[in-house]
């Protein structure tokens, strides 16, 4: 995070952190290190989403939305679908946060009604660490 005076602090943010300063910052993606544990994971349109809560729509979660090629190096180094294997690990994930916008469908109908999503994207596996 960089401070007003020109300083940069390392430091781990928290998946409430992480939305709260992606809330405020409605231009820019939040770069850091994120903290977390998982809580639930799910494959969906060839990504993984792991949720710092178990429903990914609670306001309080922070996704981490595995790209193709991090999936498949996860899957070389652990042996198993990241989806399952990192639920209940705790992790840090180097990467940006981005505020998304996402709408409701009702039969693939838009029902003008939306939530907030706070997503970090992972292109590679060396961006996510196990601690």
């Amino acid at each position: 995070i960089k401070l007003w005076t020109g300083l940069v602090v390392a430091l781990l943010i928290s998946p409430m952190l992480a939305i709260e300063l992606s809330a405020a910052s409605t231009t820019e993606a939040i770069d850091g290190e994120f903290l977390m544990t998982v809580r639930s994971g799910f494959e969906k349109q060839s990504m993984v989403f792991l949720n710092s809560e178990i429903d990914y729509r609670d306001q309080r979660n922070l996704i981490i939305a595995l790209r193709p090629r991090a999936i498949e190096e996860m899957k070389a180094l652990h042996g198993e679908e990241p989806a399952n294997y990192f639920v209940g690990k705790t992790i840090k994930v180097k990467g940006k946060a981005r505020r998304i916008k996402k709408w409701i469908l009702y039969k693939r109908k838009n029902i003008k009604e939306y939530y907030y999503q706070t997503q970090v994207f992972v292109k590679s596996a060396n961006q996510v660490s196990i601690l």
